[in-house]
Order: C-alpha cells, then sequence, then structure tokens
C-alpha cells in the first residue's frame, strides 16, 4: 500500500486512517487487515484501522530485512500481533526504536527481583509477536482510547527460525545458536500449548469477568497448540508496527 503525506514531509512519523470503503466499495487494505484479525479472534469486530507511517524507522527494517536475505538466504516476513499493555500503540508505533527490547529486559529483571510470575517470558528475553490475534488479546490486552481495544498488526523478517515447539527456553537471553552453521539464528518460536494456571489466564477466569471474556481464555487453554504459536526477535530492527486496528470482541 502507498503511504500518502498528511503534514509536512514523510520523514514525520505519523498515522493514517485506512477507510473500510473507498469509492463506496470494500477497501482491500482493511478488508486484509480485518481478515487476519477475525481469522485469529473469533467474534472480533473492527472499529478503526490506522496505518503506520513512520519512515525512519521502516528504513532500519528495510536495511534488517536485507541483511537477513543476505545471511540466511530469505527473509521470511510474517504479519504477526503484538500487544502494547498499558502502553498505547501510538506509542510504540511513532517511536524511533519501535519495538524495543529493553522493555523486555525491564520486565524480566522486575520479575526476577520480586519473584512474581514469569509467564511473559516463557522463551526468555526479546520481543514477542503471537501468529493470532486471541493469544495477544487474552494475555495481554489493550484498552483503545478512542473505545474497545487495540492491537499492532506487525511486519517481522524472521530468517533462519529455531523452533522449540512445545518445549520453554525460558533462559534465552539472546538468538540461539544454529549448532548445523555454527551461526546465530535470526529469530525463534514456540508453541505455548500448556497454558494452565497462567497468571493472565487465571485472571480471565475470575467470577467477576464478563461470561464471554472467560469464554476467549478458555479456548486459549483448550486450543493452546493452535493459539499458542509465537515468535520472538530481540533487535527492534527486525519488526515494523505496520497498523494499529480497533475492535471490540
Amino acid at each position: 500500500w502507498e503511504w500518502r503525506q498528511l503534514q509536512g514531509d514523510l520523514e514525520s512519523p505519523q498515522l493514517l486512517e485506512v477507510p473500510a470503503l473507498l469509492n463506496a466499495t470494500p477497501n482491500p487494505e482493511f478488508e486484509h487487515v480485518v481478515a487476519r484479525l477475525c481469522n485469529g479472534l473469533p467474534g472480533a469486530r473492527a472499529l478503526g484501522l490506522k496505518r503506520v507511517q513512520n519512515a525512519p524507522l521502516w528504513r532500519k527494517y528495510f536495511l534488517e530485512q536485507q541483511e537477513v536475505t543476505k545471511k540466511s538466504g530469505r527473509s521470511n516476513e510474517r504479519e504477526l500481533w503484538h500487544s502494547t499493555g498499558s502502553t498505547p500503540a501510538a506509542v510504540v508505533c511513532m517511536s524511533e526504536h519501535g519495538f524495543d527490547p529493553t522493555y523486555s529486559i525491564g520486565t524480566a529483571l522486575r520479575q526476577a527481583t520480586s519473584r512474581s510470575g514469569t509467564d511473559g517470558a516463557k522463551y526468555g528475553i526479546g520481543v514477542y509477536f503471537a501468529e493470532h490475534a486471541l493469544y495477544s488479546h487474552v494475555m495481554r490486552p489493550t484498552v483503545a482510547r478512542e473505545g474497545g481495544y487495540e492491537l499492532i498488526l506487525a511486519t517481522v523478517v524472521l530468517g533462519d527460525v529455531s523452533d522449540f515447539g512445545p518445549q520453554l527456553a525460558t533462559d534465552l537471553l539472546r538468538e540461539p545458536i544454529n549448532q548445523a552453521s555454527g551461526r546465530s539464528f535470526d529469530s525463534w518460536s514456540g508453541t505455548e500449548n500448556d497454558l494452565n494456571d497462567v497468571s493472565e489466564i487465571e485472571a480471565e477466569l475470575q467470577p467477576h469477568v464478563p461470561v464471554a471474556s472467560q469464554m476467549r481464555a478458555r479456548q486459549l487453554v483448550a486450543e493452546g497448540s493452535k493459539y499458542g504459536r509465537q515468535f520472538i526477535v530481540c533487535r527492534y530492527q527486525k519488526a515494523y508496527p505496520t497498523y494499529i486496528v480497533r475492535y471490540e470482541v
């Protein structure tokens, strides 16, 4: 999709509202993102969509994509979901470093100090992206200021992926080493299919929580092998926040 100049020049980070209709016909760009949302979060309904136009961040991502392709033979780009929790999605999307992994380091340190839960670090320190929006919504819902919820649909260059499957890898501090080549993988993944007793999900199963929210949490637990797939990177250049989608469910 082509970027548009709103105010100033294209160098200034900005959010562009993507309309549902173009000349009274469905907008393919809007339809594409909404289809991704609804396929991964049953029952969701889109309320709005904004395209992220952050040229400085995009250039860093583009250069990384080229380097990964040169190193691993392919970029292996994927569209994946990310929830920003209590931080508004726009703050991440308009920032210089986008998905800054230093926040993950800070979270891990606080958890270690307080001996609190480590449900957000099952595959070590890095920035986590979900294959399905259901996981992001249940585990870390972000309330949108305009109403409803919001998620970021990111474009992530995964390159050569180390897949841990159902096994956890909580001690990872950076990309694991590919024993066959002696070089590091570009990213890693895992399918967290045993989601029993996870604190974020347990919070959604409390009696005061709306029944619909409890049902989504139970669906995530029951179908963890489908909805629990995550991908992790530890370099902010490997992911670009393409869209902010606002929705209700």
